[in-house]
């Protein structure tokens, strides 16, 4: 037996055995990334959590920045800006998404007064909307019409009264010289009109939430779950990708076979 050829044959398994095994260890992180994306996100009834959202049993690779729904106590909770919103409802197909104030959830008197607002990078407010202005610590000198009555608010220890009006109400700028302090929630249009009738309540009103709509593009996401994939983020890149079962995963679509099969 010639002296080499041993340690050269052992060599050439060996590059064998690196190459076979490497091969699938790529794949199965495809896959990883693919199933991951793939799970449905339960929690309180809220089962249609899919890109650009993320959170709990989707990793954040799953969604956008700025969309990760939490589930605190069976509640889908957002993070917008200063606050804390339940999510009520999320529609894939226009986009939008239903939110309420976790601060106003069955109650208008908040620790801390401030306005709702929106990273407008991402969110928008859907069409349908009034404001609803909630003021506080008011000392009324003089009569102001269509005012509702006066509500009262244990805050930190102290009582306060606390008025409401709609977008439009004559009582909003009289209100607004009146009162030290206030704060603006959307609501529905209907609720509003609903509101001003006397059909609903201040509490139910600010319980239906408002509705927004996100501001990136589905498109993308679109094409590639057509594809047969799942959307994700590239966090490193900033860049949409779209993860492919058994394929690399910095494609925008997946191909009808594995790459490299």
């Amino acid at each position: 037996m010639h002296p080499n050829l041993f340690p050269t044959t052992v060599l050439c398994i060996l590059i064998v055995l690196i190459f076979s095994i490497n091969v699938p260890t790529t794949l199965c992180l495809d896959d990883f990334h693919y199933t991951n994306c793939s799970q449905n996100f339960d929690c309180s009834g809220i089962e249609t959590v899919n890109y650009p959202f993320w959170g709990v049993n989707r990793p954040d690779y799953c969604g956008l920045p700025g969309f990760e729904v939490t589930c605190q106590d069976d509640v889908p909770m957002i993070t917008m800006m200063q606050g804390e919103y339940r999510v009520i409802n999320i529609a894939s197909a226009t986009s939008t998404l239903q939110v309420a104030r976790e601060d106003y959830w069955g109650n208008i008197c908040p620790q801390y007064f401030y306005n709702t607002t929106l990273n407008f990078s991402l969110f928008n407010y859907a069409s349908g909307l009034m404001n609803l202005t909630i003021f506080y610590k008011c000392n009324l000198y003089q009569e102001i019409p269509n005012v509702p009555s006066a509500l009262s608010c244990p805050i930190n220890g102290t009582n306060i009264n606390a008025y409401y009006a709609v977008t439009g109400s004559t009582a909003v700028q009289g209100l607004r010289v009146m009162c030290n302090s206030s704060v603006i929630v959307p609501i529905f249009e209907s609720v509003a009109q609903a509101l001003v009738a006397g059909s609903t309540n201040i509490f139910d009103a600010l319980d239906e939430g408002f509705e927004l709509q996100w501001r990136p593009s589905n498109d993308q996401c679109n094409t590639c779950m057509v594809s047969g994939g799942q959307c994700g983020y590239n966090r490193t890149s900033s860049q949409f990708t779209c993860f492919c079962k058994d394929q690399p995963s910095n494609a925008a679509v997946c191909s009808s076979k594995p790459s490299g099969m």
